[in-house]
């Protein structure tokens, strides 16, 4: 049994369609494991068909596991167009995404410290970068506020017309 665990809260849903059906799916249910990456691929119809999940377990001495790679959508073996993890005792609080000519070129990861002794999120957000294009502007964008103990437990997209125009990410709260 891990020191912390998180409870589910309401999704986030964000972007031009937010309500939009999904084309790609997929998050953790056990509150003792946390997500600390993530990547994807939309393939030349401009949909969504591969998503990665890196998932860690919250050890009993409140530190984060090693992780290990879940993987979702309609072909979830094929390579991913842009993919990376947050840093070292950090959990995936957010997430922002670019889409372009049927690639996910633009991945934004923000990750928060969580302390081992307090199972508190840090206030300071690291943002990581990833994709052929990773300083674009994103499409979608989505992050918990610095005080917010609220780390993502899902991940949803959908793109159209070469855009990523749906994201739904599951949220949950450290306790």
């Amino acid at each position: 049994m891990s020191k912390f665990s998180w409870l589910e809260c309401d999704p986030v849903k964000v972007g031009s369609d937010p309500t939009h059906k999904l084309e790609v799916e997929g998050g953790i249910t056990d509150g003792g494991s946390v997500i600390v990456g993530m990547g994807a691929r939309i393939n030349s119809n401009n949909d969504f068909t591969t998503l990665a999940l890196w998932v860690a377990p919250i050890q009993d001495d409140g530190t984060i596991g090693p992780a290990t790679v879940q993987q979702f959508g309609s072909d979830p073996g094929h390579s991913l167009e842009a993919s990376g993890q947050v840093g070292s005792q950090e959990v995936l609080t957010g997430v922002g995404m670019r889409a372009a000519s049927g690639d996910l070129t633009t991945l934004v990861l923000y990750g928060r410290r969580l302390d081992a002794n307090t199972g508190r999120l840090s206030t300071k957000v690291n943002t990581y970068k990833f994709g052929t294009a990773p300083d674009n502007a994103l499409e979608v964008d989505w992050n918990s506020c610095d005080g917010a103990q609220t780390v993502v437990t899902s991940v949803g997209a959908r793109c159209a017309d070469g855009d990523v125009t749906t994201m739904v990410l599951g949220t949950g709260n450290v306790v």
